[in-house]
């Protein structure tokens, strides 16, 4: 007796349901629906102990001819639901749909040799200062700890060897200089001092112009920290958190601040203390004072055992106070033990801001100003006894609504054209920088827009014209709504494991030895949020396909496993609905609502069996090829009995004719 329609969708909406026949031995088949009205998507998955080993390529194969695809699991809930099935069919293991091949096409990061190569050897033999720019969505902060750029290098045992050069006021978002931090466009100092009446003029313009960047360092209409009288107490400072490489007995930090001197200049004393309590390491109180104006550093070394389990700070205030005048521009922490690894700033951060807006700030980056950033960089590298390598990051397009796409490109010209002026005229060379544009992922989860699969186009000219430049194309990596704060995918911005998800896909992508030809590739979205790789998972550019395990303890493993390798195990994921029907395809021929005749789990209405010759179709050239194949198991036996005979004959007269199958199958 048929079913209605009805009642299948209440068949499917309710609880996890087996929908076979008791499992009777170790190679019967289960079929389960991971139930939309439990928090699932409403696939199908079946699970198979095949009767001979199948290669990774021999396991796709059988998805696919049975019109599903190999699972994969894209959630912490799914792979639950999937280990659940692998327990249930006796089964300890299964391929999953993703793969690593060296000839590979290019994933996200485009196969140029510049920005890849320097970043995997900085983990070798160089030192890399990577400088973002960029909206909110930039990845990685300048202090502390984070789990954007610097996550995903440190995953590849890359040494985080500097921080900085960070201005003294807001850095990319980061817990940096708490005390908000400068005179801002009104000329008042921040009230929490107790002395804002008094701090309202302004810095002297001999000082100024080191930081001078008017359209915001980053966004905040100042660049520079300026106390013109009286004294304060100083709690912020440049935090290191306690999960930061720095925090080790192993690290010798060196922190360094650039300040102003002045006739009747102020004092400060640069400080590290311990987070949470008041043990400090103190330098010699500095004193501003001098007969003419101009620029000094100061710095402080200290070991990163001081913030062992807590953390620790580079302060300018030793429980004393800083005494006014005094004024600041940058500041950094380095590593001296170290001759090679990576180090992260950020040069421009304009929340909200286009690449319109983006490339106005870097434009306002003063003459005085960028000579002394570019000055600081080289340094840094040069005690190294390194040529400065500098990797511009350019984040761009999330807020590009308004921008055509020439436009978009335009000012990413712009704003390359600018970054190399600026490099040359601090005194470097253009041998000494390179250039990653990363177009952003869309603002919503619906799939790539028109626009910014054009913006990524944009960037992907762009560096196909520059030997310098690569591009990151993030419309490859399938968004998921844990990436964002929400898990409706509402909001634009990143969450935590967003953030480590998509700089980890940049960073593989670049260990890739033609860019993101070794990157995993994956068959539909993304892997589990904590992935428990095996041996196998970090050798690069090596052939290798995914097979996740059940371990003895319930829970799942992943490892890496070359292609020639076989299992009997394999759970195939189902979702299509050929047929429009509104159930999936594999649901509809379990339960009998369509024909099914071959046995391949799609309805045949979908594929027009009896057009042998794929030209839509069935005539007599069908009819040669039949009778051709008589009494042989080939693509003829539409009723999968295993030969051509008599009832496929009658199936094929039945179809004579055009041949249209539905949804296009």
């Amino acid at each position: 007796m048929p079913c209605s329609l009805h009642a299948i969708s209440c068949t499917l909406a309710s609880a996890v349901t087996v929908l076979t026949t008791s499992v009777l031995a170790q190679s019967e088949p289960i079929l389960r629906v991971w139930s939309a009205k439990l928090g699932g998507n409403g696939h199908a998955y079946e699970s198979f102990e095949l009767s001979s080993p199948h290669t990774f390529a021999q396991a796709q194969l059988f998805a696919t001819r049975r019109g599903g695809r190999l699972v994969l699991p894209n959630s912490p809930s799914e792979e639950s639901f999937v280990l659940t099935l692998l327990a249930d069919s006796v089964m300890t293991s299964s391929w999953i749909d993703g793969w690593r091949d060296p000839d590979w096409a290019p994933g996200l990061l485009d196969a140029k040799s510049v920005p890849a190569d320097w970043i995997r050897a900085s983990g070798v033999d160089h030192t890399l200062d990577i400088v973002l720019i960029g909206d909110s969505n930039i990845m990685f902060r300048t202090t502390g700890w984070d789990h954007g750029l610097q996550h995903a290098l440190a995953s590849h045992n890359m040494l985080c060897a500097a921080i900085g050069p960070t201005p003294f006021n807001h850095d990319g978002g980061s817990v940096g200089w708490r005390w908000s931090k400068f005179i801002g466009v009104d000329g008042a100092w921040p009230l929490l001092f107790g002395n804002g009446a008094t701090s309202t003029l302004n810095a002297p313009a001999e000082l100024a112009q080191h930081h001078d960047f008017p359209n915001g360092f980053p966004n905040t209409g100042a660049g520079y920290a300026w106390l013109s009288n009286g004294s304060a107490e100083v709690f912020g400072g440049f935090g290191i958190g306690a999960t930061h490489p720095f925090v080790t007995e192993h690290a010798a930090l060196q922190f360094r601040v650039r300040y102003g001197y002045f006739p009747s200049g102020g004092s400060f004393c640069p400080t590290a203390w311990r987070n949470y309590s008041s043990e400090r390491v103190t330098g010699d109180r500095v004193l501003c004072d001098a007969h003419t104006s101009g620029v000094g550093e100061a710095s402080l070394q200290v070991s990163g055992a001081l913030g062992e389990g807590n953390g620790f700070r580079f302060a300018l205030d030793d429980g004393a106070g800083i005494n006014a005048p005094v004024f600041f521009s940058w500041a950094s922490v380095e590593r001296t033990d170290v001759t090679h690894g990576w180090s992260a700033s950020v040069l421009n951060w304009h929340s909200g801001g286009s690449t319109r807006d983006i490339a106005n700030d870097i434009d306002g980056f003063g003459d005085a100003t960028s000579a002394d950033w570019v000055a600081l960089l080289r340094a840094r590298q040069s005690r190294r006894g390194q040529s400065p390598r500098v990797l511009f990051v350019l984040s761009t397009g999330m807020n590009d609504g308004s921008l055509t796409a020439s436009e978009h490109e335009t000012e990413l010209q712009r704003m390359l054209t600018r970054l190399d002026q600026i490099w040359i005229e601090g005194g470097g060379n253009s041998n000494e920088t390179a250039y990653l544009i990363k177009t952003s992922h869309d603002s919503q989860m619906e799939g790539s827009t028109l626009a910014f699969k054009n913006f990524r186009e944009r960037a992907r000219v762009i560096a196909s014209e520059r030997s310098d430049t690569a591009s990151v194309d993030l419309g490859k990596v399938t968004m998921r709504p844990l990436y964002f704060p929400q898990d409706n995918g509402g909001s634009a911005h990143l969450s935590t494991l967003g953030y480590e998800n998509l700089s980890t896909y940049i960073i593989d992508a670049a260990f890739g030895a033609m860019g993101g030809a070794c990157d995993w590739q994956w068959g539909e979205g993304g892997v589990p949020t904590e992935m428990p790789w095996g041996a196998g998972y970090e050798d690069l550019c090596i052939t290798t396909c995914a097979v996740m395990h059940l371990s003895t303890k319930g829970g799942s493993t992943w490892t890496a496993e070359p292609p020639s390798s076989q299992r009997r195990s394999v759970i195939v994921e189902y979702s299509s609905d050929c047929d429009a029907d509104g159930v999936i395809d594999r649901i509809a021929v379990d339960i009998g609502l369509v024909v099914d005749l071959n046995g391949d789990a799609i309805p045949d209405r979908c594929q027009c069996l009896a057009d042998l010759n794929r030209d839509a179709t069935v005539d007599s050239a069908d009819l040669v090829m039949l009778l051709g194949d008589w009494d042989l198991d080939t693509a003829a036996d539409f009723d999968g009995s295993n030969r051509v005979d008599a009832a496929d004959l009658v199936y094929l007269i039945d179809r004579w004719g055009a041949c249209a199958p539905r949804g296009g199958g």
